[in-house]
């Protein structure tokens, strides 16, 4: 059966990272069968991994004899029956370097914890469990073993089945789509309808004798999976002027990897300028953005691979006169501690969302693991822009980056403007009130606003309390 993805991508270290892959020179099957328990156990809950067979590393490839290809698969076979519980992986053979490799694909595995015996000498019997570490094959400890036994009653959201969702609910055309950019070799099975596919990518489960579709399956060729996921979306705002004055929203909506794409989209309309800065001492002049593209995009990619989607709030990315803020729920997990925030250092043994993290990365719109932050500081440096700013609360239940503008472009930014929108918003309120009643949400909506923003509540409050407006009789809120 077909491996879902380009075998020549799994290379790549940007789509799949060292822990996930192994090579072996040749047909070893004692390493290879503790290799397959590691990765069914997914320790760190990565989406499995691959073992390639003919090469010593990402570099060096050796290959292997053609016609010991139907040998390799009924070893294979073998192996699988080895563990138990018995996993399921795939095979496939493909050409690198007008040499044949052998391709082992090993899902992460729903009973864990998977063991296999420790040796294959007929004289021995004992059993051991295998995980990952780094870009090792090792014995499990026993803490970690209990740990697999923990995550195998709590399997990741994007991972779960949902038994809401029937086959009219998947766009056959967002999934060949996908597979065709991907370069996938299912993008060629006759014959096969949407169901059949996505199980072949290990998309679907079986649920009392019923197939139902992996959330992954729903967030990704779904024309509109906020049915299944209330808040899956992106609200952006443009907002240069306080009041809402010129302001102008979106909704960035439909599979996630579209979301992202219209939410850069938009970010690029409104807030992405470059211009070239000359020094008198220099021939070399300077050309900064005003916001770094790859930073952008890779804070938005952030956010919506590291969104609980169990959580019905939508992403919300401002565009104010000289910062771009962007939040999602929850907050980073516990092992990333406040003060690696305020360095600004996003390392965590722990992924939300990993099947949709390895499709992002398929497509493209995502980096390795644990490298995001690091490239929007990087990309940050390269603009000559101050840092990004890394915010959440002690019980985080939310995650907030806030990219400044580049300082060159401040000065584009009306001098009263910072210091004037207060008595601005304030006059625009007794304005409008002079002409009846209003409640704060009239108010917010005849600025702008879909929702009343926390600038506008408290400008209304310092009002009240210097006795200019007060509430009508009987309505707080108003």
């Amino acid at each position: 059966m077909p491996i879902p993805v380009n075998l020549r991508k799994i290379l790549d270290p940007n789509i799949v990272e060292n822990e996930r892959i192994e090579f072996k020179k040749g047909w070893n099957p004692e390493p290879i069968l503790h290799s397959i328990c590691a990765f069914a156990n997914d320790l760190r809950n990565l989406g499995g991994g691959y073992i390639i067979v003919g090469m010593e590393n990402r570099g060096t490839v050796l290959g292997i004899e053609g016609n010991s290809i139907d040998f390799m698969n009924r070893e294979l076979l073998k192996l699988t029956k080895m563990v138990d519980p018995v996993c399921e992986v795939e095979s496939q053979p493909f050409e690198l370097e007008g040499k044949t490799l052998f391709a082992i694909w090993v899902p992460a595995g729903r009973e864990r914890p998977y063991e296999c015996q420790r040796s294959l000498s007929e004289k021995s019997k004992e059993r051991r469990v295998y995980v990952r570490k780094l870009a090792s094959t090792t014995m499990a400890t026993a803490a970690e073993i209990r740990e697999l036994v923990s995550m195998n009653a709590d399997v990741p959201f994007d991972d779960r089945p949902n038994r809401d969702a029937t086959e009219s609910d998947i766009d056959p055309r967002l999934l060949k789509e996908y597979l065709r950019k991907v370069d996938s070799r299912l993008l060629s099975s006759e014959g096969s309808d949407v169901t059949e596919i996505l199980g072949k990518m290990h998309m679907t489960d079986r649920v009392y004798e019923e197939t139902c579709y992996r959330n992954v399956a729903l967030m990704f060729f779904c024309k509109d999976p906020e049915r299944f996921f209330e808040g899956a979306y992106i609200e952006a705002t443009y907002r240069p002027d306080p009041t809402g004055k010129d302001m102008a929203e979106k909704v960035c909506s439909g599979p996630l990897d579209s979301q992202i794409v219209q939410a850069v989209e938009f970010v690029r309309k409104y807030a992405i300028e470059q211009r070239t800065i000359k020094h008198a001492d220099t021939p070399v002049a300077d050309r900064p953005y005003s916001y770094p593209p790859e930073c952008v995009e890779e804070a938005i990619t952030n956010a919506v691979l590291h969104k609980d989607y169990s959580i019905r709030r939508p992403i919300s990315l401002v565009i104010d006169y000289d910062r771009i803020t962007i939040r999602s729920h929850p907050g980073p997990y516990r092992d990333i501690t406040d003060e690696d925030l305020r360095n600004g250092v996003m390392v965590s043994d722990n992924m939300r969302n990993a099947r949709v993290g390895n499709i992002l990365k398929e497509l493209g719109l995502a980096e390795a693991r644990n490298t995001g932050i690091p490239l929007i500081h990087q990309s940050m440096i390269n603009n000559g822009s101050d840092m990004v700013r890394l915010e959440t609360d002690e019980y985080r239940s939310y995650f907030k980056i806030v990219i400044p503008i580049h300082r060159s472009f401040l000065k584009d930014v009306p001098e009263n403007l910072e210091k004037g929108t207060s008595e601005r918003l304030r006059a625009s309120v007794i304005a409008m009130l002079t002409e009846g009643d209003m409640s704060v949400r009239e108010i917010s909506a005849r600025l702008g606003y879909r929702n009343p923003p926390s600038n506008l509540r408290a400008e209304i409050q310092v009002l009240i309390a210097n006795k200019t407006v007060r509430y009508t009789d009987g309505s707080p809120n108003s």
